[in-house]
Formats: C-alpha cells, sequence, structure tokens
C-alpha cells in the first residue's frame, strides 16, 4: 500500500469512519492513482465482520449479465460456436464495483459518501501522481 492510499484510511477513520468507509475510500484512490491494479471496471466481493451481530456478511457486486448475452447472439457472431475468451465479445456483464461501494456504505458505512472520497480524490497530489502515470506510462517506473 502507498502512503496516499494510507492517509486516505486513516483520515476516513480519524473522521468517524468505519472499516467499510475506510476501504472505499483506500479502493477509490487506487482507481485513481494505480487504475491497473483496481479499476471501477470491475467487480468487487466483501466479507464484513458486524461486531454488532458477531456475524459475517458477504457481498456479491459482480456484475448483471447483460440483456443481449444470450446464446443466439453468440451463435451468429461466433466461428466456433462458443463464447470467445477474449475481445469485447467476452465482455458479459456490467460492472459492479461502484455498485458494490454503494451497498456496502449503506449497510456499514458511517461517513457521507460522496465528501470523503471528492476531497480525496481531488487532492493536488493525487492529480500529480494520475498525470505522471499517464505521462510514463507505467506506476512501476515511478517511485512515489
Amino acid at each position: 500500500m502507498d502512503k496516499l492510499t494510507a492517509e486516505t484510511i486513516a483520515l476516513v477513520l480519524l473522521r468517524g469512519g468505519t472499516a467499510v468507509d475506510a476501504a472505499i475510500a483506500a479502493n477509490a484512490v487506487l482507481c485513481v492513482a494505480y487504475p491497473h491494479m483496481a479499476g471501477l471496471g470491475g467487480d468487487s466481493f466483501w466479507l464484513i465482520a458486524d461486531e454488532k451481530t458477531n456475524r459475517v456478511h458477504g457481498l456479491n457486486a459482480s456484475g448483471h449479465a447483460a440483456q443481449l448475452a444470450t446464446l443466439d447472439y453468440y451463435r451468429s457472431k461466433a466461428a466456433d460456436n462458443e463464447i470467445p475468451s477474449r475481445g469485447p465479445l467476452a465482455i458479459l456483464t456490467v460492472p459492479g464495483a461502484v455498485d458494490g461501494w454503494r451497498a456496502a456504505h449503506e449497510r456499514f458505512g458511517a461517513c457521507p459518501g460522496v465528501n470523503y472520497l471528492k476531497r480525496r480524490l481531488l487532492m493536488p497530489a493525487t492529480v500529480y501522481r494520475l498525470a505522471a502515470l499517464c505521462l510514463i506510462g507505467s506506476c512501476r517506473m515511478c517511485r512515489f
């Protein structure tokens, strides 16, 4: 974990946020600072321990299947009668990560969602990092 993400987690927790709030904020920062490691276009799966009930809750935030992703659709497009494993026809779901943030926050969050994400993601340091990543083309070459 990098310094900016760690600072974001600490900031959320110091302002009364829950572990879920901190996880959402950290993931949002990583989506900007390290988009190849954590993207908004993916899914998320959560195991959340609820200390009030002493239970563990699971959240499947994988996207719903696309409406047009039917066998007939693929049969008309595929040469080998199979769904391709790569390329645009391999995309069968709508990304669910952001909706997972919403669902987890509604049930287990304490901070107002938009405020803590807005403040952190628009910081000059984050914008600088994003610009550097775009210029260099790979964060592995950067040492922030």
